[in-house]
């Protein structure tokens, strides 16, 4: 859930922004040779705005059926200590067993409420959580999982593509104060497993299109758009679902716009074929 929403769910804020950051740095408005790639991340296009999917979109649904799983063993464990409870005053009177029950029914109850809660975050809220980039005025707007909307300037930002070991990378957007320590941030939608064109490619394509200045600019980027992903009209379907869940089986996909072209099916996803199946089932409840 790192990063889903709530802002202080990114661990680098409050911390200084640092020097090796520099070494991914990407400058707003400055443009790169580098091909445009949406990558399946737009949900609506227009000469004022354009709007993207949040970075955690591709994973939705692993959290639901990892927690379902946990939830219904503790509320089966709820059950089995309220049913003992009653034989046992029932037999005995209240004793220590009865009290260490009691305990137990206590902890099981926590445990399906912070189950709920978690539940809740992808069950019973917003379909997506959009990020609007407006090319008139310059602003970044982003909304979280606390349904509350952060306002970002484009130029004032400072981008550089966030490196974890063993973790897929993300162009990482920080809001940097007058010290040098970061108040906010946000990600772009798409991720990669190293530092790699693709990543630039994604930047560019938001850089690009807050730089147009006229149709034809405009026009550049629209033409490397292939699929709109329309869920601030309605819910994804089936298909999209589908597609959508599979594209982390891939061990390589330089432009999911054009899948046919360069994804590459990891064959290794055989065995994962029963986990595949459990997201995809969490992604169609949330």
């Amino acid at each position: 859930m790192t990063g889903r929403g709530k802002n202080r769910t990114y661990s680098t804020i409050g911390k200084t922004y640092h020097t090796e950051n520099l070494q991914y740095e990407l400058i707003p408005y400055r443009r790169l040779d580098y091909p445009l790639r949406p990558q399946r991340t737009v949900v609506q296009f227009n000469s004022t705005y354009m709007e993207l999917i949040d970075m955690w979109d591709i994973s939705r649904g692993e959290i639901v059926w990892s927690q379902l799983l946990i939830l219904s063993v503790a509320i089966f464990g709820l059950g089995t200590c309220i049913y003992m409870v009653f034989l046992e005053v029932n037999r005995n009177g209240i004793g220590l067993f009865i009290v260490f029950l009691c305990v137990m029914i206590a902890i099981a109850f926590g445990m399906v409420y912070v189950l709920l809660r978690r539940l809740s975050r992808e069950l019973f809220t917003y379909t997506y959580f959009p990020i609007r980039f407006n090319r008139k005025n310059g602003k970044v707007y982003v909304i979280g999982n606390d349904k509350k909307v952060e306002t970002y300037d484009w130029k004032n930002l400072n981008i550089h593509m966030d490196a974890k070991v063993n973790a897929p990378w993300d162009v990482r957007c920080c809001d940097v104060d007058d010290n040098g320590v970061i108040q906010r941030t946000f990600s772009l939608p798409f991720r990669y497993q190293r530092v790699h064109k693709v990543l630039y490619g994604h930047f560019e394509f938001v850089n690009r299109y807050m730089s147009a200045k006229d149709d034809k600019e405009l026009a550049e980027v629209a033409s490397s758009i292939r699929h709109i992903f329309p869920v601030h009209q309605r819910k994804e379907t089936f298909k999209e679902s589908v597609q959508r869940s599979l594209l982390e089986y891939h061990y390589d996909f330089d432009d999911t716009e054009f899948p046919e072209k360069t994804l590459q099916l990891d064959w290794l996803f055989v065995i994962n074929i029963p986990f595949w199946f459990l997201k995809l089932l969490g992604r169609r409840l949330s």
